[in-house]
């Protein structure tokens, strides 16, 4: 961002994931599931929450979109809330 010359701070970033991706995807050749749940993706185990301290600490304003994790379980495990409704926010740069 800074060698195109896109002001960093209070930039507003979108990471596109949160969930543990092992727990929700497929095995290679198989159809995704039709009766997936929102609440089988874990999202315990991802390391999402790093890449979006590092970014809040440049004053960044982040969004994560996930469409597979459970919103309520991300708010009460990390504090913070996902987009998983199809919202748009004015975005500079996606992850």
């Amino acid at each position: 961002m800074m060698r195109k010359d896109i002001k960093v701070i209070d930039s507003k970033v979108l990471i596109l994931g949160f969930t543990f991706k092992e727990a929700c995807l497929p095995k290679a050749g198989l159809p995704v599931r039709r009766n997936a749940r929102k609440e089988d993706p874990d999202v315990r185990n991802t390391r999402v929450i790093d890449i979006y301290n590092e970014l809040k600490s440049f004053d960044m304003d982040v969004c994560v979109y996930d469409h597979w994790a459970n919103a309520a379980e991300v708010k009460h495990e990390y504090g913070i809330d996902i987009i998983n409704d199809g919202a748009k926010p004015v975005l500079e740069p996606i992850l």
